[in-house]
């Protein structure tokens, strides 16, 4: 991991990288609370030698967070780091506040884990034709989608294949990691009611059926691994409702 210090671009202060390892899971207390936790402690690896115009940096972080109620969840977070060399205490702790507070990330990211997880769930290509000849209206707000000059401005929501009006689709970015560690961004258009509904999923069960599922998906198409079947089936539900677009 690299962390570009404040003032990085003026190269007074040389950007930070972190060699670590990483844990993440839940635990249960005595009381029968469920308690998740996230473990990130810097570690001497002599496969890692140090980059190029990069200061080689310790950190060490802990984070732990439970659920009080429905869509509240009390997070606790903290950490050491050693930047490796001087700097200057104002810069540094940004730094750390920055690291620390990622951990508000976990929502957005479990958020869009589920969105991919339905978005190659749920439809075959019946499913995506039926859906995208019928009606003209956009799927969240009833509004006409057509007008006298065409459809400008119309997109169509890649979970449900409904159409959505300008002013209510959703962008959002799904990343993909594939076979080799390679990250792979695709932008996706939804709408606000395939949102809300992936959101209310339960996560276990996504995470379960994703493994399961998976495995035969390895095993059927020649995958190599978990990382690069998902992006495989991903990518073949965006290549498939494009084809059907462009017809």
């Amino acid at each position: 991991m690299t962390v570009d210090v404040p003032l990085h671009s003026t190269h007074l202060v040389k950007s930070r990288d972190f060699v670590y390892i990483e844990a993440t899971g839940t635990v249960f207390l005595s009381n029968g609370d469920r308690v998740g936790y996230h473990l990130l402690h810097s570690i001497d690896s002599p496969q890692t030698t140090p980059l190029p115009n990069k200061i080689r940096a310790n950190v060490s972080l802990f984070g732990c967070f439970r659920q009080l109620k429905k869509n509240v969840v009390d997070n606790f977070a903290c950490a050491t780091i050693d930047p490796g060399d001087d700097m200057r205490r104002s810069l540094l702790l940004s730094v750390a506040a920055g690291a620390m507070l990622s951990a508000t990330n976990y929502v957005y990211c479990g958020q869009m884990k589920k969105l991919a997880w339905v978005l190659q769930r749920h439809h075959s290509a019946y499913d995506v034709e039926r859906k995208t000849r019928d009606g003209k209206g956009c799927v969240v707000c009833s509004k006409k989608t057509t007008s006298v000059i065409g459809s400008i401005g119309k997109s169509t929501c890649k979970i449900c294949y409904g159409g959505v009006c300008y002013s209510c689709k959703i962008r959002q970015n799904i990343s993909f990691i594939v076979a080799g560690g390679k990250l792979i961004q695709r932008k996706v258009v939804v709408c606000a009611k395939c949102v809300c509904e992936s959101t209310q999923w339960n996560a276990q069960e996504a995470a379960r059926d994703q493994i399961t599922d998976f495995e035969a998906c390895i095993n059927d198409q020649g995958c190599t691994s978990y990382e690069a079947c998902t992006v495989w089936c991903e990518l073949s539900i965006l290549e498939s409702s494009a084809s059907i677009h462009g017809r």
